[in-house]
């Protein structure tokens, strides 16, 4: 049996302030347990898997809160949950069959996130979610990083739908605006766990074996839950 090999000071301290941000989960507003988050996006590979996985993450509930994917096929985030998952494909019935995966576990948080092509439903879900389930309903646009100035936010804002969380990946071009939260970077091991092991987060993050990655994600993971707890503060 090969001995374990004990951690230098540094690589202790990165571990314990990496356990100490994730042992706190995210605050989504009142009755968080139930609430439920809508991640959509007008492109494909803009970072929603991320989003998804970061904010499943940060609540502590990878192995017990509930996700559901609408339409296109399953993402990285939706393969790598542990908790209850549904993959809603069928378009004759698509809001029926959205809402009874939601109803079915209600009193968990829920990621319902929507292929590129599901954008028109937006409106009619976040209304029939808040009539339906007692939890609070968030939307994030997940923007592709040419949007300087997403569309879609325009349109809900006129629709009289709350104005989303604009994330983005960390890209320097979006860093300059402050309309965009940026989201966390998966570097090196980390993100090959992730994406081709399909690890959670959380457990990505405890695997990896590259201080640098994990001290930069834990950063960056701190200022993410910060400002999705303002953004659900209102």
């Amino acid at each position: 049996m090969n001995a374990i090999t004990p951690m230098n000071p540094v690589e202790k301290r990165i571990a314990d302030e990496t356990a100490v941000t994730l042992s706190h989960p995210i605050s989504l507003g009142d009755q968080q347990q139930s609430a439920t988050v809508i991640i959509c996006r007008s492109r494909g590979g803009v970072g929603a898997s991320t989003a998804a996985s970061t904010i499943f993450c940060l609540a502590d509930a990878e192995k017990k809160g509930t996700f559901i994917e609408v339409s296109g096929l399953t993402g990285y985030a939706f393969r790598a949950h542990k908790g209850a998952k549904f993959h809603v494909q069928n378009s004759n019935d698509l809001m029926a069959e959205i809402l009874d995966s939601r109803i079915a576990r209600f009193s968990e948080l829920t990621i319902i996130e929507l292929e590129p092509g599901r954008l028109e439903i937006v409106k009619d879900l976040y209304h029939l979610l808040g009539s339906t389930c007692a939890g609070p309903v968030h939307i994030i646009y997940v923007a592709d990083e040419n949007e300087d100035d997403p569309t879609f936010v325009g349109h809900l804002a006129r629709a009289g739908l709350p104005i989303p969380m604009v994330v983005t990946k960390p890209t320097s071009a979006m860093r300059k605006s402050r309309v965009f939260v940026t989201l966390p970077r998966l570097g090196g091991d980390i993100k090959s766990s992730f994406y081709r092991d399909h690890s959670t987060l959380t457990q990505a993050i405890s695997d990896s074996t590259q201080q640098g990655s994990k001290l930069m994600l834990n950063f960056e993971l701190r200022a993410f839950r910060q400002q999705i707890e303002e953004y659900c503060r209102g």
